[in-house]
């Protein structure tokens, strides 16, 4: 009885650990960028986010553990950097740019 339920509960474990999470190195799909305002809008969990993404399915993604100092022009790291344009939250600096960016040599 007690080797049943210690491997019961190590298989739950284990189902649980693998629970569907989207890696922040991809664009998430369609309807988790959908949004009706600017509001709805931030950047996809994750170290140096492209993407923006409507807050509410933020649970949906794992952030890793640790993440270097780095900088990157392009990546959305406020809300600020966010926006809701024809229903879709995308990253401001990937359509304005950002003037304080220097190309890469």
């Amino acid at each position: 009885m007690k080797t049943t339920t210690i491997i019961l509960l190590a298989t739950l474990v284990l189902l649980a650990s693998c629970a569907s999470k989207i890696p922040t190195d991809q664009a998430p799909p369609g309807e988790y960028a959908t949004c009706s305002s600017d509001s709805d809008c931030i950047p996809q969990p994750g170290c140096h986010p492209v993407n923006c993404i409507n807050s509410r399915f933020a649970d949906r993604f794992k952030a890793p553990d640790a993440c270097t100092m780095e900088y990157r022009c392009n990546a959305a790291y406020s809300a600020e950097d966010c926006m809701c344009q024809a229903g879709k939250c995308i990253n401001r600096k990937t359509i304005e740019g950002d003037p304080s960016c220097e190309p890469t040599k």
